[in-house]
């Protein structure tokens, strides 16, 4: 009986977390769908979910959970298409000039040792947390200095080791590039995008050189579409 669960999403709404749907898995496990605000890591809606049920049922049970959890990002697209998409970028927009295209090329990053769908571990549990994020150049300019695409993904690359994110695939585009990262249970996706954006600032000493604002979206091992399925399977077998 989830005599809480109507109560919950109204209480977790107001720190920002967004409850879909609830999935009892046995007695000992509660399975939600939610999302977050970019400024909200994942440990914050842990922190959000587990304290605001909690007081829920106190009366109840006191102390109702384990410190433990698992936590995964999914995304409208799996994975595996997301990280070709951003690999294959270069293959979509194509430049006249051989040089240009092969400076391109030479600074893009495609680390296939690194394995965005596989587990990570905090202090109290097991999580995935994968970014795709892409940062504009202001105006749309297009840069073809091979040394400035170059040092770009260097810098990124630096980042990437000094947050200890995964970095997967950065992808120098005309106008703009893209990376797909797996990162920390306490890094807010738009801190780790933000930050990309501030140290390619820095580190290049000039005015902005992107535009305000950038796109970041959360991914996964499995996309939307084949969680809402589960679910409507669940629903339909009950």
């Amino acid at each position: 009986e989830n005599f809480w669960l109507d109560d919950l999403k109204i209480v977790t709404k107001q720190d920002g977390v967004r409850i879909y749907s609830h999935k009892q898995q046995d007695s000992n496990t509660s399975m939600f769908l939610l999302s977050a605000g970019v400024s909200i890591p994942p440990f914050g809606i842990i922190k959000s979910v587990k304290g605001r049920l909690q007081h829920l049922i106190s009366s109840r049970q006191p102390k109702a959970f384990s410190r433990n959890y698992s936590i995964h990002s999914v995304g409208e697209t799996r994975s595996d298409e997301i990280e070709r998409y951003v690999a294959t970028q270069l293959d979509h927009h194509r430049m006249s000039d051989p040089k240009t295209e092969q400076a391109f090329r030479k600074a893009q990053l495609d680390n296939h040792g690194i394995d965005l769908n596989k587990d990570r571990k905090s202090a109290h549990g097991i999580f995935t947390h994968n970014l795709h994020i892409v940062i504009v150049n202001a105006h749309r300019y297009i840069e073809t200095d091979p040394d400035i695409l170059a040092q770009t993904s260097r810098i990124v690359r630096a980042v990437a080791d000094k947050k200890k994110h995964l970095l997967s695939k950065v992808t120098p585009a005309p106008g703009h590039f893209h990376l797909t990262v797996g990162c920390g249970i306490e890094d807010a996706p738009g801190d780790v995008a933000l930050g990309y954006m501030n140290n390619l600032v820095f580190a290049r000493q000039m005015r902005p050189i992107y535009q305000n604002g950038f796109y970041v979206a959360t991914f996964g091992r499995y996309d939307l579409g084949a969680i809402f399925n589960n679910l409507k399977n669940d629903s339909l077998a009950k």
